[in-house]
């Protein structure tokens, strides 16, 4: 069967995944099939996600002096507890395009923080894409060079491929384990 002959029911889904395993690139393609709306990280602090229009609205993302990380943290697992479900709700009720078949990425990091998404998710039975990346190392390596140099996503890969990166063993390992 041909990809445009794909015809599809109202099946709504998620992609569960890690960090650099070529979950983007999976997002931005089911994107593109006629009847799929793929958003990005809904659950990403960052305002540079595909799809900001469904952005959950974070408590302190405006950078002001003396919000630490942590109360950060705090402060938006009790926004998660109060109102990720709605948001959630309210995604998968909408219809752009026409759309019937609605999905979006959930970071593994993002079960611990906003757990209320992960229960939601598990009680509505939605179908999951886990999405993995093979090599651990590799994506550990990845990961750190994303950090270092600041692209996390480029379609001018050979550009960051040829800056060097300080990789601590121990950090490395963590990270592998993790």
């Amino acid at each position: 069967m041909r990809y445009d002959q794909i015809k599809l029911m109202n099946s709504h889904f998620f992609i569960l995944t890690a960090p650099r395993s070529g979950s983007t690139v999976l997002t931005r393609t089911l994107d593109q099939h006629p009847e799929i709306f793929c958003a990005g990280e809904l659950f990403h602090p960052g305002d540079e996600i595909y799809h900001p229009e469904w952005h959950f609205p974070f408590w302190g993302t405006k950078k002001k002096k003396g919000i630490s990380r942590k109360l950060f943290a705090i402060a938006n697992y009790i926004n998660g507890y109060l109102f990720a479900g709605k948001h959630i709700k309210k995604f998968y009720a909408a219809r752009e395009l026409n759309k019937n078949v609605r999905g979006f990425k959930l970071m593994v990091a993002h079960i611990k923080d906003f757990p209320t998404v992960w229960n939601y998710m598990r009680q509505n039975r939605f179908k999951v894409i886990i999405l993995t990346r093979r090599n651990t190392f590799k994506e550990a390596l990845s990961s750190f060079r994303a950090r270092q140099t600041g692209v996390f996503h480029s379609e001018r890969h050979t550009e960051i491929m040829d800056q060097k990166v300080y990789v601590n063993a121990a950090l490395l390992k963590n990270r592998v384990d993790e």
